[in-house]
């Protein structure tokens, strides 16, 4: 059986083409991303969401991110008794991604695989990600390595339609950003026709060091609180138990605060002190994120431009790809939109998987169907009429998204006399919800919750943008926003 596979720094994902011939995602029970990580403890080896969950409580045993360091021979990691260099990590995720494999497959014998690198990776780091493969126990062939923009152009192609391309893949450890050329005239699900122009990047920036931005802020509360709680002269396993969680907390801010602009962050003693003595509530804004990481942001906007030069026109980039767990950061679509024209940026919603189904069809002989397969699901969250939090799902993961499909439903405001609405649009991975918009429509006409009546209505144009649009039913007053699938 042929699978593609991207492997990230901070997550893992697997695609395959279906006997059928449709791309397919390998459920990793619950969800489509294998954390890459890896936790040792009395013999054992764990992978994954168990290595993530115990590496919380146990950070001596628990290693992460080793990819930003693959090809340097040494063993630099200590996971419990086992020392390891990054090979070691990837052989042993990779591991993990082949067990789940054969159990979702018990009647395949052998798995071929085609793994994915960062396109600013050098001979030596390509030749220990194809070692820490065969390691792992998948077959290869000799053109098993691809570059990471290549196959997330090769996977979206069909819905760019051909043309020049500029992919930023901004992942966990590194920021990958391509020129390619897609050929108009040709298949744009073969790799042959897609030609890499110009590359750049930052090989040392990714999602880990904006954490460690937020980091800085997590400690300053802290510090300003209680200035005995910042004293790391406690033992060394505190230690490490502190700064996990504050590392914990930081990436659940990141996530958050592109689409909320503030992040809500409760501490309390037994998450992370020993001596059952403090206790924190404070909010961190989006302005607060983006100083602290000014020079990171900035970092990002050179890298973004690194292809270029100072040859770059706008009429150069036909289309804007932006792909990876940090490609919905509200700076990077920012930027992205004042610098090449906000029509011309693309941020799927199967971004996090699009390097892995280009890496799948790149290792196909079957014939592709590149379907409208959505594999998340998009909603609107709104206020019902009993004032609880409801969902109205337009799309739920699986399903096939066809142009022309629409679909409305009719809310209440929730509370007497309201003089707003609050629509806040999603996607829902495993029930982890990402905000990727919000409609605000304020001005309502005063007048019991029961009589105050907003349409949110979803539809699907031709060139597959989703437009989300909310309207008061007693006037008809609307506004509304379109997504680009």
């Amino acid at each position: 059986m042929n699978v593609g596979i991207d492997l990230g720094t901070a997550n893992t994902a697997v695609a395959y083409i279906s006997g059928e011939g449709s791309l397919e995602l390998l459920d990793m029970k619950g969800g489509f991303l294998l954390p890459s990580c890896v936790y040792a403890a009395q013999n054992t080896v764990i992978t994954g969401e168990d290595a993530l969950r115990r590496g919380g409580v146990n950070p001596e045993n628990f290693v992460s991110s080793a990819k930003t360091r693959m090809g340097r021979p040494e063993k630099s990691y200590v996971a419990g008794a086992l020392a390891l260099n990054p090979t070691d990590v990837a052989r042993l995720v990779l591991e993990a991604a082949l067990r789940r494999l054969r159990e979702v497959f018990p009647e395949e014998k052998e798995f071929n695989a085609f793994i994915t690198v960062p396109a600013s990776f050098e001979s030596g780091q390509r030749a220990e990600t194809r070692k820490a493969l065969v390691a792992a126990g998948f077959k290869i062939g000799d053109n098993c390595v691809i570059d990471e923009p290549v196959a997330a152009a090769i996977a979206y192609g069909p819905r760019l339609g051909g043309g020049r391309v500029l992919v930023i893949d901004f992942g966990g450890g590194t920021l990958d950003v391509s020129l390619v050329e897609i050929d108009r005239m040709g298949s744009t699900t073969d790799p042959s026709r897609v030609k890499v122009l110009k590359s750049g990047g930052d090989r040392g920036l990714g999602g880990d060091d904006f954490d460690k931005a937020i980091a800085g802020a997590v400690y300053r509360h802290i510090r300003d609180e209680s200035p005995a709680h910042t004293d790391l002269s406690f033992p060394s396993r505190s230690q490490l138990k502190y700064a996990k969680k504050v590392e914990a907390l930081s990436r659940e801010a990141k996530e958050s605060l592109s689409a909320d602009g503030i992040f809500a962050a409760n501490i309390y003693d037994h998450d992370f002190f020993e001596d059952g003595s403090f206790e924190l509530d404070f909010d961190i804004t989006y302005e607060e994120y983006a100083a602290l990481a000014s020079d990171l942001i900035n970092r990002v906007k050179g890298a973004v431009m690194s292809p270029f030069g100072g040859e770059y026109r706008p009429d150069g980039t036909d289309k804007v790809l932006l792909v990876g767990g940090m490609a919905g950061e509200r700076f990077l679509r920012e930027f992205a939109a004042e610098t090449f024209g906000g029509d011309k940026v693309v941020l799927p919603p199967d971004r996090m998987y699009l390097v892995a189904k280009g890496a799948a069809i790149c290792n196909s002989d079957l014939p592709v169907q590149v379907s409208n397969k959505s594999f998340t699901s998009i909603g609107a969250l709104c206020v019902n009429e009993k004032g609880e939090d409801d969902i109205f799902y337009f799309i739920k993961a699986g399903e096939d998204v066809d142009p022309g499909r629409k679909v409305s439903r009719l809310f209440k405001t929730g509370r007497d006399f309201a003089t707003a609405m609050v629509v806040e649009i999603a996607e829902f991975v495993s029930e982890e919800k990402k905000t990727v918009s919000r409609l605000e429509l304020s001005g309502l006409t005063p007048d019991f919750a029961e009589n105050q009546t907003v349409r949110i209505t979803f539809s699907v144009s031709e060139d597959k943008y989703i437009s989300v649009s909310a309207e008061e039913v007693s006037t008809g007053r609307e506004i509304s926003c379109n997504i680009r699938l």
